[in-house]
């Protein structure tokens, strides 16, 4: 190994080491394993429960195995807080693929608190109506009561299922409520207040969060820093993308730097970096060869190590039946990504895992 690789080896274990804190064991080695130092990243796929399509099922059935990250919406598409009723629906898929030996990822299209519109309602300032002595902000401690209650409620055999939690995603886009292009001062300052909230007041102890802007053409790493809200409120750095032209071309999106940027800061801070979302609408389906050429070639050659890359729901990932759906089967049987079943269970999160169901 060289000393630069040692170097970084040893970042990420006292990244892990430092956020452990009082997280569950299981928490804590599922961070490690992000932290690992190989470079074959784990592929995972998103389901938005307003849809009834799985994203996951589509990559079984164009690619013969499932993923190893399975994403679940907590809100807008979800069945956890939206749809009450559907709550338990949204708590037996996570702990069904967890008992797989899956990773969980969990996003959040939180709704303005303060028209009682969706994510994309910009129509009024619910950012400051939610933080401290705002309008809403009992409004926003009781919904994030209800996602500790149900976050601390995860646990299959007495063993509590990590999650990888993505909230205020894409913060440095103009289209979520949240979201502010030219400023991360107030984000940063709302996601410090969630973490302490979650954690400190409610005693999370399963969660791992993932800060993820928006790829931005031109970025560099101290325009991405303006919403960098300091290393001990982030277990993942990561980023999220989309190119959805027939013929994707990655260095004119931004892709390829604003991947660089956001790097740097994985590696400066000594913490795990990966695609947490990612997605191409046309190619993923219509151009042939795409997954072992062109995605290939971006996840494996042109971007940094990745620990993970999660692909968008079904509309922006393979589908059995298509022109690309070929290249996609090839890809998961290449060895270039990780899926279900490639990695260990004692690797991914340790001996209390041995004790549940079909791993006793």
């Amino acid at each position: 190994m060289s000393v630069r690789g040692a170097l970084l080896l040893l970042g990420l274990l006292y990244a892990a080491l430092a956020h452990s804190g009082d997280r569950t064991q299981e928490t804590i080695v599922l961070l490690k394993w992000l932290g690992r130092s190989e470079t074959v990243p784990a592929l995972g796929a998103q389901w938005n429960g307003g849809n009834k399509s799985y994203g996951w099922l589509e990559q079984k059935e164009a690619g013969g195995r499932l993923p190893l990250i399975f994403g679940i919406e907590y809100y807008d598409y979800g069945p956890v807080e939206k749809r009450l009723d559907a709550r338990e629906e949204g708590k037996a898929i996570i702990l069904r693929h967890f008992t797989d030996c899956g990773v969980i990822t969990v996003a959040d299209h939180m709704p303005n608190f303060l028209t009682g519109g969706n994510s994309w309602d910009r129509s009024a300032d619910a950012m400051s109506a939610i933080m401290p002595g705002g309008t809403k902000h009992d409004e926003f401690k009781a919904y994030l009561d209800r996602m500790a209650t149900f976050l601390n409620q995860l646990k299959v055999e007495d063993v509590s299922v990590p999650v990888l939690l993505r909230p205020f995603h894409e913060m440095n886009g103009g289209w979520f409520w949240w979201g502010d292009r030219s400023s991360g001062e107030r984000v940063v300052q709302l996601w410090r207040f969630t973490w302490n909230y979650l954690i400190n007041v409610r005693g999370v102890q399963n969660v791992l969060f993932v800060w993820s802007p928006n790829i931005a053409r031109g970025w560099g790493e101290t325009e991405f820093r303006r919403y960098w809200p300091g290393r001990e409120y982030v277990d993942v750095v990561a980023l999220d993308g989309y190119e959805n032209a027939n013929i994707p071309d990655f260095e004119r999106t931004g892709f390829l730097s604003s991947t660089q940027a956001v790097a740097a800061i994985a590696r400066k801070e000594g913490l795990p970096l990966a695609f947490s979302e990612i997605g191409f609408k046309v190619a993923a389906q219509s151009q042939s060869g795409f997954w072992t050429g062109p995605f290939r070639t971006m996840v494996r050659n042109d971007l940094p190590p990745l620990s993970y890359v999660l692909v968008w729901n079904y509309e922006y990932g393979p589908r059995p039946g298509t022109p690309a759906a070929a290249s996609f089967r090839a890809l998961v049987n290449s060895g270039d990504v990780l899926m279900l079943g490639d990695v260990s269970p004692l690797d991914l999160y340790g001996e209390n895992f041995a004790r549940i169901g079909r791993h006793r």
